[in-house]
């Protein structure tokens, strides 16, 4: 053979090898179109899906437009290397943030398909930490044939502080979420996302922001179903009950002593750094309270999110009815066991100062009279310990949740559904030492439909139960019914609730229930309709 043979036949090998490994790229990348420019993504390998992280949906207002709306996403002219897994906004764990935290995550399936069903979550973590990596929805993406999306909205003071004020209006946090899901609208169909079938879901803080979104005129036409576990517009920590109020102490306690004329106090909080805002956010949180959360706002020049309080919307009945899954865990209370030996002696004899914040007494009698009734039901009985895990899972999460759930029904809606979940792996008894309890914690019921970005080992049983939530989440994104068909371990179905109050007690052995503790129900409904105080809007009082 010729030196010009050999050196053609190279040439073609090395085409050959070029080619192969371009193609192998190709298959391991992704480059989609979206108004900002190009974003590239990268193959799971385990999972066979693809993973778009830390793709801007806005920009976040610096200096002294901190605590303003988002503005709009920047744009870029070269390609996006979709890889950044990092970027936070400004937490206790990262007092300043990434300089743009207002980052979105897309998980596609390894397919060609198109108009997929899509679902947006909302992180939890109390509205002061955490982000959109904190849990990563692999099984939902690959076994739901579904696109995904995650994301960060700003926390602590930057993102709820409420002065009802041009500068600081309030809830640039839930703006954040609106203008998130605006862009999902605006793209997700180049992911192969349908931003017709859109599907809302959060735990917790991202479970209440979830119903307050459904409760707002700003997000009509951008999702179609509702997924809120273990929290929701109407729990005592959803609202501040007194933004101003809060604002005010804050200040104080961050050594500014004119807290009482509203423009100082504006200006103070826009002249001091992000660093000191998010250090006192977290610093001047009690055990038993949160502070910065959302909040009724005035008009002021802004587009409000939230002007009306949530229980006086549901109680009207003139919200938008969505398909809604409701969870909550059995013992939602576990997670104040850390407080146990501190709270045990002063909970039986000043029981009131436990009592949720939207619960105002225009007497000592009645406050005592409440704390009495409260006390029988919960303490009186020979497993302090119990009652106290049941007082804090009742009063703070799962009686708001059987609340709204009752309004959703009597202003018509049909297709909700809720679960309470009871399933603990064996693994993990007891479930908070030294205490050995066994039950189920908070948001464990919607933890285990996720993944998290370090691997834990887990057994057998804890795959199977796994593998039913997420059937039932999936279930409920593609048809708005968590169980589709009556089947052996679902015979009927899964019913809607009702005034018979039908739910699943979901565990490996799921089984149909009715009236979710209907005394503790009936206590809680009298002292609330009693006792109840509505929200005050941002900047009211001054």
């Amino acid at each position: 053979m010729g030196k010009s043979a050999v050196f053609v036949v190279i040439l073609c090998i090395i085409n050959q090898v070029q080619v192969c490994f371009s193609s192998s790229v190709e298959q391991n990348s992704k480059v989609v179109q979206i108004h900002s420019g190009l974003v590239k993504g990268y193959k799971n390998s385990e999972w066979d899906i693809f993973a778009f992280y830390g793709i801007p949906y806005a920009t976040a207002p610096s200096g002294r437009e901190k605590f303003k709306g988002p503005l709009p996403a920047p744009h870029w002219s070269d390609t996006l290397e979709a890889i950044d897994k990092t970027i936070v906004c400004a937490q206790h764990a990262h007092p300043t943030g990434h300089d743009n935290c207002l980052t979105s995550n897309v998980f596609t399936p390894n397919t060609n398909d198109t108009n997929l069903p899509v679902l947006v979550y909302i992180h939890g973590g109390a509205f002061y930490n955490k982000s959109g990596n904190h849990l990563l929805p692999y099984s939902l993406v690959k076994d739901g044939n579904l696109v995904t999306v995650t994301f960060n909205y700003r926390l602590g003071m930057l993102g709820f502080l409420c002065l009802g004020t041009e500068g600081i209006p309030g809830n640039a946090g839930l703006k954040d979420m609106v203008a998130l899901l605006n862009w999902v609208n605006q793209n997700i169909a180049n992911f192969g996302g349908n931003p017709d079938d859109v599907t809302i879901a959060g735990c917790s803080a991202g479970s209440v922001s979830a119903e307050l979104l459904a409760l707002s005129e700003t997000t009509k036409g951008l999702f179609n179903k509702v997924i809120l576990q273990s929290g929701n517009s109407i729990e005592s920590w959803s609202v501040q009950q007194n933004p101003l109020e809060i604002a005010q102490t804050h200040a104080m306690k961050m050594n500014f002593d004119i807290s009482d004329d509203l423009h100082a106090l504006e200006e103070f909080y826009t002249n001091t750094s992000t660093e000191e805002l998010v250090k006192h956010t977290h610093s001047t949180i009690k055990d038993k309270d949160l502070y910065f959360v959302p909040c009724l706002e005035r008009h002021t020049g802004t587009e409000a999110v939230l002007t009306t309080a949530p229980l006086d919307t549901l109680k009207s009945g003139t919200f938008k009815k969505y398909p809604t899954l409701i969870g909550f865990a059995n013992m939602e209370g576990l997670y104040r066991l850390k407080s146990y030996d501190d709270w045990k002696d002063d909970i039986q004899s000043n029981l009131a100062y436990y009592f949720p914040v939207d619960l105002k007494f225009n007497t000592s009698d009645e406050q005592k009279e409440a704390a009495k009734s409260v006390k029988e039901l919960y303490f009186d009985n020979e497993d302090f310990k119990q009652g106290f895990i049941d007082y804090f899972s009742d009063a703070m999460f799962v009686y708001p949740l059987i609340r709204a759930i009752n309004y959703q029904v009597e202003a018509g809606n049909e297709d909700v559904y809720y679960f309470e979940f009871s399933y603990v792996e064996d693994s993990k008894v007891p479930t908070d030492e030294p205490y050995n309890v066994h039950g189920a914690g908070h948001c464990t019921q919607s933890e285990i439909v996720f993944e998290r970005p370090e691997p834990v080992a887990h057994s057998s049983d804890y795959f199977e139960m796994k593998k039913k939530m997420t059937a039932l989440w999936i279930n409920f994104i593609k048809t708005g019914k968590p169980v589709q068909n009556p089947s052996s371990e679902f015979p009927d179905g899964s019913p809607a609730a009702s005034t018979t109050g039908s739910y699943i007690e979901m565990n490996l052995r799921p089984r149909l229930m009715k009236k979710w503790r209907s005394e503790y129900v009936s206590l809680w409904n009298d002292i609330y309709s009693r006792y109840y105080s509505t929200p005050i809007p941002a900047g009211t009082g001054v």
